[in-house]
């Protein structure tokens, strides 16, 4: 079986150099409390991170009202988060991997702690929106880094609770900040958030094992070591893309440009690194190893895009064009709380032993049928003939967002988990504004939120036209997720059958140990 630092087969440790050879052997069960309270420590931090995404997503109209913010700025605040989360995750993932899991796990997470309180007590709009960027910096290092923890001491059933954590916390961030807005204040939440931060931070502190780097080898000489031009290109592409696609004034959409120009380059230049030898952030090999690889991350993408800009929008229409105060926004939310925790449970339990992709397009199906419920929804029909419906059937991604999380990282080396997770988050967190999995105003919703915004104001201010056109937006984008993920993931194996393959074929096991003699060049060089 698959331990924290090699592999072994039946006994031998002659394939130690094949990270992922799979063994029939059932992984012995987490019995031990240090295995209990690192799971505990790292979905936890994952638990928060969506779950402050929950809560600013029911209290954004509470907020905007105590701190006067204009509806042209409104959507900043949740936005800059978004930003720093998903801008930094390829970063954030490089360094837990060359510098240590846990280091960037206890740094992020205490960030997180900090800035938590901090934005229970801003006063003013600019410096809310500094501190959710600051906030969102904590989230990109601590969520990377506890996908690597848990991938690389775990076998891969024990990664199903992290990615479970953060549908979970969502809908349960959604009900306590619509309690808390309305019987107590916005500021309530990051309060209680700080406080289990807090919590996380001291169980990783004694949970999570010592990195394992060489004695001869400082965290310094590892950060130099780090392509920190190629972590310039990539973060600066992805912000100049995502304000591009968020912004109308006229210079803004030129960085549209500039974010293609310097991905582009980033490229170029990872490709020109690994070819000679030298550290990258991102290895054009990911992509190589596993064809589907790629769809998956597309697939993910498409599904949180779709998911997201739904229930966005559905907090719009229930606050701005129902006029329901935080504490029935809440409520009427219940169905999709009910139906988020039921998908996360089968989704780690019944889901891993169907095919993937038919759980993928499953899942799909179910977006697809809430968007366009929320295409045609009428403020005149009751609640309960078509919101409950969106509600109920939105959350359909959750079903397989476990099973796409495990199958991105069982595609890459036992190096690279970290990465793999930063590489999840990023393709998840570009579709949204909210939740967990998100970058800034993120291209997804900020597309959505573009059309939404040209038909109401075609329409002389009307909302609900505007809405329904998002509908027909996240509709459209569903189904061509769902007809991607059809063709694309059609001979996707479950894991047991992936690992086997991965086994059978030579130059996959080649092309792991020239990964893991190049990792080694990167940690002793």
């Amino acid at each position: 079986m698959r331990t924290g630092l090699c592999t072994f087969a039946n006994g031998s440790c002659q394939l130690a150099l094949l990270p992922l050879t799979h063994s029939t052997t059932a992984p012995v069960p987490m019995v031990n409390s240090k295995q209990v309270t690192t799971v505990a420590s790292v979905c936890g931090a994952a638990f928060l991170s969506a779950f402050q995404s929950g809560c600013i997503t029911v209290a954004l109209p509470t907020i905007q009202k105590d701190l006067r913010i204009s509806e042209a700025n409104i959507q900043w605040p949740v936005s800059i988060y978004a930003l720093t989360n998903g801008c930094f995750l390829l970063l954030a993932g490089r360094a837990a991997d060359i510098v240590g899991r846990r280091r960037v796990f206890l740094l992020g997470t205490a960030w997180f702690a900090l800035w938590s309180l901090i934005i229970g007590f801003v006063r003013t709009e600019w410096l809310l929106t500094v501190s959710m960027g600051l906030l969102g910096l904590g989230a990109s290092l601590n969520t990377p880094a506890g996908v690597g923890i848990l991938a690389s001491t775990f076998e891969g059933a024990a990664k199903q609770p992290m990615a479970s954590s953060y549908p979970v916390g969502f809908v349960v961030g959604i009900i306590v900040g619509g309690v808390m807005c309305q019987k107590t204040s916005w500021r309530a939440p990051y309060w209680i958030q700080a406080g289990l931060s807090l919590l996380f931070l001291i169980l990783a502190w004694f949970s999570l094992s010592n990195d394992a780097l060489s004695q001869d080898d400082s965290v310094l000489k590892r950060l130099r070591r780090m392509d920190w031009v190629g972590a310039a290109l990539c973060t600066g592409g992805l912000v100049a893309l995502t304000l591009g696609f968020a912004w109308r004034t006229p210079y803004i959409p030129s960085l549209l440009v500039v974010g293609v120009v310097l991905l582009c380059a980033f490229v170029v230049w990872e490709i020109r690194r690994e070819n000679a030898g030298q550290s990258t952030i991102l290895s054009p090999h990911l992509f190589k190893r596993s064809p589907q690889f790629s769809v998956l991350l597309a697939v993910v993408f498409g599904s949180m895009w779709s998911f997201n800009a739904v229930q966005y929008f559905a907090t719009l229409y229930f606050q701005s064009v129902l006029h329901l105060t935080p504490i029935r926004t809440s409520l009427a939310f219940v169905p999709m709380t009910i139906s988020g925790v039921t998908f996360c449970i089968l989704g780690g339990t019944i889901a891993p032993k169907l095919p993937p992709a038919f759980v993928i397009a499953g899942s799909l199906a179910l977006s697809c049928a809430a968007a366009v419920i929320f295409a045609l929804i009428d403020p005149a029909t009751s609640y309960w003939k078509a919101a409950f419906l969106v509600m109920l059937l939105v959350t359909g991604p959750d079903f397989s967002y476990a099973v796409c999380n495990v199958q991105v990282c069982a595609a890459v080396h036992k190096n690279d988990q970290s990465l793999a997770g930063g590489l999840f988050n990023v393709a998840s967190r570009c579709s949204s504004t909210n939740r967990t999995r998100q970058i800034g105003t993120s291209m997804g919703v900020a597309l959505t939120s573009t059309v939404s915004t040209s038909v109401i104001n075609a329409r002389g201010g009307n909302l609900v036209s505007g809405y329904r056109a998002a509908g027909w937006v996240c509709f459209g984008v569903a189904v061509a997720t769902m007809l991607a993920s059809i063709v694309g993931l059609r001979d996707l194996k479950a894991l047991p059958d992936a690992f086997e393959e991965l086994e059978r074929t030579p130059e996959v096991e080649l092309q792991d140990m020239a990964n893991e003699n190049r990792h080694t060049r990167e940690l002793k060089a």
